[in-house]
């Protein structure tokens, strides 16, 4: 973790008696309100990067030709048999 920096925020009062619930629950050492919020920071900016990858995995899959599609469809095909061999080697 890198350094820390103090900020200041304007929170809507239900949302801060959600989060002081929520450190309440917390099984290990209870968790002040700047933990909570940059815990549920750091998940909000991993969902954006995923949503970033999923937008750009199908831009990708859009922009292929039908003769790329088709051969995407064969590459996967052989990475189908290629597990079915592995798990019946189990």
């Amino acid at each position: 973790m890198g350094r820390r920096i103090k900020v200041s925020l304007t929170l809507d009062e239900s949302v801060v008696k959600a989060v002081d619930r929520e450190a309440a629950k917390a099984k290990k050492k209870k968790p002040n309100r700047s933990e909570v919020v940059e815990h549920a920071l750091r998940l909000w900016i991993r969902e954006l990067k995923r949503m970033k990858l999923d937008m750009e995995i199908e831009e990708y899959y859009r922009s292929l030709t039908p003769k790329d599609r088709e051969e995407d469809a064969e590459w996967a095909g052989l990475g189908d048999v290629a597990v079915r061999d592995i798990w019946d080697e189990s």
